[in-house]
């Protein structure tokens, strides 16, 4: 690997479309680290949307990643929840489900748990 290292989402290598054409999951690989820009479309659930397709009850795998428009709403299998949007930064356990909260499209960047490992 070179010491720099320069890649663009708009000609990413693995393109993820969400199941109803409800957005995409973009990713780029860096050796052997991910980031996954995300553009959600309202009305997608990760429950409605992922579930039927990885068969668990929740969402098994952790997010860490950053929010720069729209707002997403996150309940864990714990009872806890938030919703974070716009400059929020996020870190969400395995055991939830989440869904675009609003009429807006959410388009965040994910550094873990990408979206490729639910697809």
């Amino acid at each position: 690997m070179s010491s720099i290292e320069v890649q663009s989402f708009d000609s990413a290598d693995m393109k993820n479309i969400l199941p109803d054409d409800m957005g995409e999951a973009a990713i780029l690989e860096f050796g052997d680290m991910k980031i996954t820009r995300l553009r959600i479309k309202p009305g997608w659930r990760w429950s409605d949307h992922i579930k039927p397709m990885v068969g668990t009850d929740s969402c098994q795998v952790r997010h860490l990643g950053i929010i720069t428009q729209g707002r997403v709403h996150v309940v864990h299998d714990d009872g806890t929840e938030s919703t974070y949007g716009v400059g929020d930064a996020y870190s969400v356990l395995p055991g939830h489900d989440a869904w675009v909260e609003g009429d807006d499209m959410v388009e965040g960047f994910e550094l873990a748990g990408t979206w490729a490992d639910q697809n």
